[in-house]
């Protein structure tokens, strides 16, 4: 018998699982900051037809967003909070959508009816996200990539650094000037990877 087919990122394990969040958070975060930009205006109105304009491209972020969640497998302990973004996700996603629709069909009068509505959805992808990453679970995969991180980070700016080095030595005691030139760029690398 042939078993249900599914889409799944295959984010079993803690590690897999904070890296896969990892990868959603930065995109998604800079998203809702927009989205919240937007719907925090104070001057009336608060929707003109270019907030509008803007929203569908913040909407498909919202929609790729919940795909990507719905997508990774959460580790034992941390599936309701997991669903919740899911479903926060949607919600916001669907909302957005409504209020476009709303200023499409009746002006901005008709769409700010929805704006408070709207920014709740926006706050509990927010809510959710903080419960997610306050699990016990979730913190420990959270921590453990950020450590894999910081590790990878300090390797390349190692081995750049040592490369570097030699050569820019190499470059210099045989006046060979493009490797002196590498020797400088990798140098510039291993001060970069120092900073992240």
């Amino acid at each position: 018998m042939i078993g249900r087919l599914s889409q799944s990122t295959g984010t079993g394990g803690r590690t897999a699982y904070a890296t896969a969040l990892g990868g959603l958070w930065p995109g998604l975060s800079g998203t809702l900051t927009r989205l919240e930009a937007l719907g925090g205006r104070r001057d009336a109105p608060l929707l003109d037809e270019e907030t509008i304009g803007l929203l569908p491209t913040l909407q498909y972020s919202l929609h790729a967003a919940s795909e990507l969640v719905h997508g990774i497998d959460p580790p034992e302990g941390a599936e309701s909070v997991h669903a919740e973004l899911g479903s926060a996700l949607a919600e916001a996603r669907d909302s957005t959508a409504e209020l476009v629709e709303a200023f499409e069909q009746g002006g901005t009068e008709a769409g700010e009816r929805f704006v408070y509505e709207w920014r709740g959805t926006l706050f509990q992808v927010r809510l959710a996200w903080l419960r997610l990453s306050t699990t016990p679970e979730a913190h420990e995969a959270v921590a453990a990539a950020d450590e894999g991180r910081r590790r990878s980070t300090a390797a390349l700016g190692t081995v750049a650094a040592l490369g570097g080095a030699i050569a820019l030595a190499a470059g210099a005691g045989f006046a060979l000037w493009p490797v002196w030139g590498l020797g400088l760029a990798l140098v510039a690398v291993a001060l970069f990877a120092q900073r992240q």
